[in-house]
């Protein structure tokens, strides 16, 4: 049976265990408290909705023409708009650092400021979508995202629970 906790500690996953995380469309990082490990491997399902603006969205994601010529400000660039995305970084605790631009021109000023296109240069990240499969390729804390502009947060709501499963 899945748990659900508050991610304050870091936790390790035994083989066939769960964890249930609620992951907010408006935060740059949604911490899951899980440390993972290389070659481990983990099932991802998410359920609900979140918005972009008005769009709404499941964590398969979306696209849209009038979108295309933004897409090199995704955070994950291959990956759909508003897909779940799979974070593993080497450092705990930045889902402490939270946008709090209330537009485009300042959330651009503000994710410069908080180093988010280095941090996500330095994480590795996989697009998990609805339902998806991550094989961690370096030790680290694993978070999770709406995949949207780095600098447009400001216009996000609403969150997708992710019940997380280790396979291996």
């Amino acid at each position: 049976m899945a748990s659900t906790r508050a991610p304050q500690t870091s936790i390790r996953l035994s083989v066939g265990a769960e964890e249930r995380v609620h992951v907010d469309a408006s935060s740059w990082w949604n911490a899951t408290a899980l440390q993972v490990q290389p070659n481990e491997t983990y099932a991802l399902h998410a359920d609900g909705v979140w918005y972009d603006a008005d769009i709404e969205a499941t964590a398969a994601g979306y696209t849209r023409l009038l979108l295309a010529p933004f897409g090199w400000a995704r955070r994950a660039r291959k990956a759909d708009w508003f897909s779940l995305v799979a974070a593993v970084h080497s450092i705990s605790g930045l889902d402490k650092v939270r946008p709090s631009a209330g537009n485009f021109v300042s959330g651009w000023i503000d994710s410069c400021r908080h180093g988010l296109r280095s941090c996500d240069g330095a994480s590795d990240l996989t697009d998990i979508g609805e339902h998806g499969m991550l094989t961690v390729r370096r030790a680290g804390h694993l978070y999770l995202f709406a995949n949207d502009a780095f600098f447009a947060y400001c216009n996000n709501r609403g969150a997708v629970t992710v019940c997380i499963k280790r396979l291996t």
